[in-house]
């Protein structure tokens, strides 16, 4: 018995020395999530999945108005229902994608190259694209997470296929599909990689727990479709996808697919908010990512998985796309970041490998990656705008200024945020049309119809361009009836104005 227990604290000791090389990355990553963290307050997506965090037991379960399955919103449950504080609210989202730095590094560690695991913590820790989603209320962190933990599963069963890692590898698929849809894509490719290990081994035992384990997970799959996958599909989807193989000729397709590689995978995942960066920028992530394949296929087998799981991951992704099924790229793939990250790490190695020179460069374009990170506030590179909507000091300034009995009009984008920051408003309140994207014009008319002829009323506006905003401000002062704009805040892709009717003999607004 001690001679066990002596053997046990061996093991724990030296997984806690394997992972300490790591420790200085995993706390610079931390650094970089946290700083800004409180600054732009909850957006419309943020606001949308704290709502349903909030919803009472057991609804939260089986949402109907949401995009996801459950595993998220049960871990933010407990906060949300405690506090409205954005630190707390986004902190699960920070220690999800910390831990992936250091699971990442733990991954490549033990398949024999610790620099490389290295490269790769030190990627994950800067990328602006991870710190970005480290810092918003969503499953994508989570997401990421989970895809380290996916690959290390898949690599236990493949090497050991003990009793343990079939059960481990089932738990974490598990949580996977019942944390975010798109990791399918991830989870399918990998079983196809593990099925050809497993064939060529012919293990029997393998085979069994292979096929115990996807018995599980069809089963699983099957009931998330039938309970929440296909109402989705039928409602949420049918006005954003489409299935557009069916009328595009071949050489569209294939020609569209090294497009969308570019601009939602490449562009995205490297200077994610970015559009209006040059082109050329992304020479260099292609360059180095051409260097990553290279440097990883010349390490034989081992390596070269990765390689075959990210081109199969996102191979059936862009079929999903084209029949319509899930969007491809962008915020949607970021479960393949680890896997693009390990591409791009190799390419780094590779190019420190080249002299001085070539570790100076590969220091230096790390170093200049954290220009792009896009929370530091608002973003330090004048290329890249985070869909970050400063609502709360917009309410805060509504709450100081409003009369008791002033109607407050809630814009359909500010609804969200609206419901975390105004939990209990005493004063008249109407919600717009949910879904409402219709022209300038015709969202003004709809606001005066909703409001009635009221004499003073507020009209909060989120989640909308600046010259949508404006419109609408500029819309409701205009006409015969136009208000006059008598008090007005303006943030960041927010705003909130009073509006008065004009006394009689006044007239309206130029």
């Amino acid at each position: 018995m001690a001679e066990t227990a002596t053997t046990a604290s061996r093991g724990a000791k030296a997984k806690l020395a394997a992972i300490v090389p790591v420790l200085p990355i995993a706390a610079l990553a931390l650094l970089l999530r946290l700083i800004g963290i409180e600054g732009p307050s909850f957006w419309f997506d943020e606001g949308l999945e704290i709502g349903r965090a909030r919803l009472p037991w057991p609804r939260v379960l089986l949402l109907d108005e949401g995009p996801d399955p459950p595993l998220y919103r049960l871990v933010l449950w407990p906060i949300a229902s405690a506090t409205t504080r954005e630190l707390w609210l986004r902190l699960p989202s920070v220690v999800f994608s910390v831990a992936a730095v250091v699971l990442a590094f733990r991954w490549i560690d033990r398949l024999g190259d610790r620099r490389l695991a290295l490269l790769l913590a030190a990627v994950l820790a800067a990328a602006p694209v991870e710190v970005h989603y480290a810092q918003e209320v969503s499953q994508y962190s989570l997401a990421v997470l989970l895809g380290v933990c996916l690959s290390i599963a898949f690599e236990r069963a493949a090497r050991r296929g003990s009793a343990l890692d079939w059960v481990l590898l089932t738990a974490t698929s598990a949580a996977g599909l019942l944390s975010y849809y798109g990791l399918a894509f991830l989870i399918a490719a990998l079983d196809l990689d593990l099925a050809s290990r497993l064939r060529r081994e012919r293990s029997r035992r393998r085979l069994a727990g292979f096929a115990l384990a996807n018995l599980f997970l069809v089963l699983l799959a099957t009931a998330l479709y039938e309970l929440m996958l296909a109402h989705q599909l039928r409602h949420f989807a049918a006005g954003n996808l489409r299935a557009w193989f069916k009328t595009a000729p071949p050489w569209m397709i294939a020609r569209s697919l090294l497009g969308a590689l570019e601009s939602r995978v490449v562009a995205f995942f490297t200077f994610p908010w970015s559009d209006a960066a040059p082109r050329g920028l992304l020479l260099v992530p292609l360059a180095l990512f051409g260097a990553g394949v290279v440097a990883l296929s010349a390490r034989g087998p081992t390596f070269r998985r990765p390689l075959y799981v990210l081109a199969t991951s996102l191979s059936l992704m862009w079929l999903a796309h084209g029949f319509g099924l899930y969007p491809f790229g962008f915020r949607y793939a970021l479960f393949l970041t680890p896997l693009y990250f390990l591409v791009l790490a190799a390419g780094l190695g590779w190019l420190a490998g080249l002299g001085r020179a070539g570790a100076v460069a590969a220091g230096g374009l790390l170093v200049a990656w954290l220009a792009f990170l896009p929370n530091l506030p608002y973003g330090t590179n004048p290329w890249v705008t985070p869909p970050h909507e400063n609502l709360r000091p917009v309410l805060e300034y509504v709450d100081r200024r409003a009369l008791p009995d002033d109607l407050v009009y809630v814009h359909d984008g500010a609804i969200p945020a609206y419901g975390v920051y105004v939990l209990e408003a005493s004063r008249p309140q109407i919600l717009g049309a949910r879904g409402d994207r219709s022209s300038v014009d015709r969202q003004v008319a709809a606001i005066e119809r909703a409001v009635g002829g009221r004499a003073r009323f507020w009209c909060v506006l989120s989640h909308l361009r600046e010259e949508d905003i404006d419109g609408i401000l500029l819309g409701l002062t205009r006409g015969e009836t136009g208000y006059r704009l008598a008090d007005e805040i303006r943030e960041r892709r927010a705003a909130a104005a009073l509006f008065v009717a004009p006394r009689p003999g006044e007239g309206s607004s130029p």
